[in-house]
């Protein structure tokens, strides 16, 4: 064990001692920071596993399945037809906006924006424009409340996955600090 001392701060390293050209040296097999021993620094990254992990999985079950739920339940009609069930990410309902704008929906019919759709009336046809008359007429829907359900469903999903790698990310740290351990061990240091 080696402690160091940076801007008056102590910081450990597990090092091993070798020989190079008839001198002593050493090679930092771990660095520990504030830990002293070896234990305390895999017990701390232990424990930011099962932090992480359980983070990942409140986030799921009490944010994002909620979300799920409640977007699958409202808008099951047209998740269905547009996306097989699933719940689109923002890009694809760009890509429905896009579709909308090359089958020119409703262009012929409304050349401009009817009055029942407050904040676009008289307004010349746009893809979002398109996209708001679409889940209007065919399946009674606010878009904007549906994209915002997706967002927030979509920002659920990206913090879940951060827990993960966060989890991950300590999980391979401490399979590190196990295995010097674990050859600390075999041989009797």
């Amino acid at each position: 064990m080696r402690k160091k001392r940076v801007q008056g701060k102590e910081y450990y390293q597990l090092v091993e001692n070798y020989r190079e050209n008839g001198k002593h040296r050493q090679r930092v097999l771990v660095h520990l920071g504030k830990h002293p021993t070896l234990e305390s620094m895999i017990k701390q990254v232990s424990n930011q596993v099962n932090q992480a992990m359980t983070r990942r999985d409140q986030t799921e079950d009490l944010i994002l399945e909620p979300r799920k739920q409640v977007i699958q339940e409202s808008y099951s009609r047209l998740l269905e037809r547009e996306w097989g069930g699933e719940i689109p990410t923002s890009e694809q309902i760009s890509g429905l906006q896009k579709r909308l704008e090359r089958e020119r929906y409703g262009e012929e019919a409304y050349p401009t924006s009817p009055a029942g759709l407050s904040g676009y009336a008289g307004e010349k046809p746009t893809p979002y424009w398109r996209l708001h008359w679409y889940l209007k007429t065919e399946f009674g829907i606010d878009a904007s409340k549906f994209e915002r359900a997706v967002d927030d469903y979509q920002d659920a999903v990206w913090l879940v996955d951060r827990y993960q790698q966060e989890a991950q990310a300590h999980g391979e740290r401490l399979a590190k600090l196990e295995a010097v351990a674990a050859s600390v061990t075999a041989q009797g240091r």
